[in-house]
Order: C-alpha cells, then sequence, then structure tokens
C-alpha cells in the first residue's frame, strides 16, 4: 500500500464531497475569465489612456478622467452593453470563485445550497447598485 501525501488525501476527500453538477460554474467561470481580459483591456485602454491627446486640455490635466467625458461614453449603447458586460462578469466570475473555494473546502449539499443562495443574493444586490451608477452618468450626457 502506498502512502498517500495530505494533499492526496485532501483531493481524495474533496472530490468525495463536490457535487456531480459542477460542470455549468466550473465552464462559466473559464468563459467569464476570458472576456475579462477582454474586457478590461479595452476599458483600461479608453478610460485611462483615451483622452490623453484630447485638445484643449491644460499640461497636467491630461492624464485625468474627467466626468463629463465617461457620461458621454455612457450616452452611447456600445459603452453601456461594454460596462454591464464588465460588470456582470466581474461579480460572476468573482462570486463563483467564492463558491469554488467553500465546495473545495468541503461544504456539504446544504451549506453549498446556503452558500450559493447567499452568493446569488449578493451579487444581485451588487449588480443593482453598479446598474444604478452607470444610470446615474446617463442622466448627465
Amino acid at each position: 500500500m502506498a502512502v498517500m501525501s495530505r494533499a492526496e488525501m485532501r483531493a481524495r476527500q474533496v472530490a468525495r464531497t463536490r457535487q456531480p453538477n459542477t460542470f455549468w460554474p466550473w465552464f462559466i467561470q473559464r468563459v467569464t475569465g476570458v472576456f475579462l481580459v477582454v474586457l478590461l483591456a479595452v476599458h483600461i485602454g479608453v478610460e485611462h489612456f483615451g483622452n490623453l491627446d484630447k485638445p484643449g486640455v491644460r499640461e497636467r490635466e491630461r492624464e485625468l478622467i474627467v466626468f463629463s467625458d465617461v457620461a458621454h461614453r455612457m450616452s452611447m449603447a456600445l459603452w453601456w452593453v461594454i460596462d454591464v458586460a464588465l460588470l456582470a462578469f466581474v461579480l460572476f466570475h468573482g462570486l463563483n470563485g467564492i463558491r469554488n473555494i467553500a465546495l473545495d473546502l468541503g461544504v456539504r449539499t446544504k451549506g453549498d445550497k446556503a452558500i450559493t443562495a447567499l452568493l446569488t443574493a449578493i451579487g444581485l444586490a451588487a449588480f443593482a447598485f453598479g446598474i444604478a451608477g452607470l444610470i446615474a452618468f446617463r442622466r448627465y450626457a
């Protein structure tokens, strides 16, 4: 009989406690991760480097993000979709990651459902709060 390390014993224990229907959360975690890389690159490029060559801006304010520029961007449907998608993907990716950590720590079926329900409620509340913030920009466009 071979001697197992602590990590191997823990891996076997986790494999026994994991739920069989974890494919879709696992798959969506990977998909949102790929989209987040792209959307964050677009967000950083536009928000932080988009107004460096803007005419009429004083020299030391060139790198600042100005409220009116963000409000103007939020008046366009493309940027609205990008920001809402970024918000949704960040929330799902982060909260599903927390759920996966709980499952890896050996949370059983009832605990899994409770954690999933709690994280879903937190995610919906945070999404609503984020949408309210995005709507605030549209009012000033």
